[in-house]
C-alpha cells in the first residue's frame, strides 16, 4: 500500500507538472516542491539534484528553477551545496522571500544562526504573510534556548493565522507557545 501511495503522489504531481505554469503559476511551483520533498524522503533526493542542476546548467534565469536548486541540496542533506548555490541565486533572484527563508534554514542547519535570522528577516520584508520564515524563526529560538522570543513567536504566528481565518492551523503554533512558556517557567533565565 505503501509503494502505491507513493506511486500515486508522484503521477498526481506529475499531472499538475505537465501542464506547466498553466496549471497556475503558484499551484504549478507548490507542487514541484512537493514532488522533490516527497522525492527526497523516499531517497531520491539526487534525482532532485540532477534534474535542478541541468536546468541552471541549461541556462535559466527563472528565479524558481534556482530556488529549487538550493531546496533540492537541502532536501538532501548536503547544507553546504545549499549554501554555495543560495549564495550564487542571491543577485539573481534578490526579492524572493521563498529563496531567503531556504537561506535562512541553510544557515540555522550550518549553526550561523546570525545570518539565519538575517535571512529570514529579509524574507519577511520581502513577504510579510511568509509564514515559513516565522515557523523557521520559532525552532531556531526554541534550539537556542531563548524561549521568550520563541514564545512571541508563536504567539505572532497563532495570531496572523486566526486573523487570516486559520483556525485549525493556529492550534500548533499555540502549542508550542504553551511549551515555550513552560519551559521558561521551569528554566528563568
Amino acid at each position: 500500500m505503501m509503494r502505491y501511495c507513493m506511486d500515486k503522489a508522484v503521477n498526481l504531481f506529475d499531472r499538475v507538472l505537465e501542464q506547466g505554469e498553466d496549471a497556475g503559476r503558484v499551484t504549478y511551483w507548490r507542487t514541484k516542491h512537493q514532488k522533490m520533498s516527497l522525492y527526497a524522503e523516499i531517497g531520491r533526493a539526487q534525482e532532485n539534484i540532477d534534474e535542478a542542476l541541468a536546468i541552471i546548467n541549461g541556462g535559466s534565469d527563472d528565479p524558481e528553477d534556482w530556488i529549487c536548486l538550493v531546496a533540492a541540496y537541502r532536501y538532501s542533506g548536503d547544507e553546504e551545496k545549499a549554501y554555495e548555490w543560495f549564495l550564487k541565486a542571491r543577485p539573481k533572484c534578490p526579492d524572493k522571500a521563498a529563496l531567503y527563508v531556504y537561506g535562512g534554514d541553510v544557515c540555522k542547519s550550518l549553526k550561523r544562526y546570525d545570518e539565519a535570522f538575517k535571512y529570514w528577516r529579509r524574507a519577511l520584508e520581502l513577504d510579510g504573510e511568509m509564514y515559513d520564515a516565522r515557523y523557521s524563526m520559532g525552532f531556531c529560538y526554541e534550539e537556542l534556548g531563548e524561549y521568550g522570543k520563541a514564545y512571541d513567536m508563536w504567539l505572532e504566528i497563532a495570531c496572523g493565522l486566526e486573523k487570516d481565518g486559520y483556525e485549525v492551523e493556529k492550534q500548533f503554533p499555540l502549542e508550542q507557545a504553551e511549551k515555550c512558556k513552560t519551559l521558561l517557567t521551569d528554566h528563568p533565565a
